[in-house]
């Protein structure tokens, strides 16, 4: 009998976020004190790694000193 459900990768599962940390938003984390998810449509790119925030504001003060976090 064949499962009826697809395979699933451990390595690469389908339901993993596309951006690092889980996909929180380290401004908010850092100097909020808050654990936030980012929203996807405020990210950025450092290092070759895709970062998601919070807010504009707070992709934005990232962009400024992106070595502070």
């Amino acid at each position: 009998q064949v499962d009826e459900f697809p395979a699933v990768s451990a390595l690469y599962p389908t339901n993993a976020s596309p951006f690092e940390f889980g996909g929180f938003c380290l401004v908010s984390l850092l100097d909020d004190n808050k654990l936030r998810r980012g929203v996807e449509s405020y990210h950025a790119e450092h290092r070759g790694v895709r970062i998601c925030f919070y807010s504009a504001e707070h992709r934005d003060k990232f962009l400024r000193n992106p070595d502070r976090y």
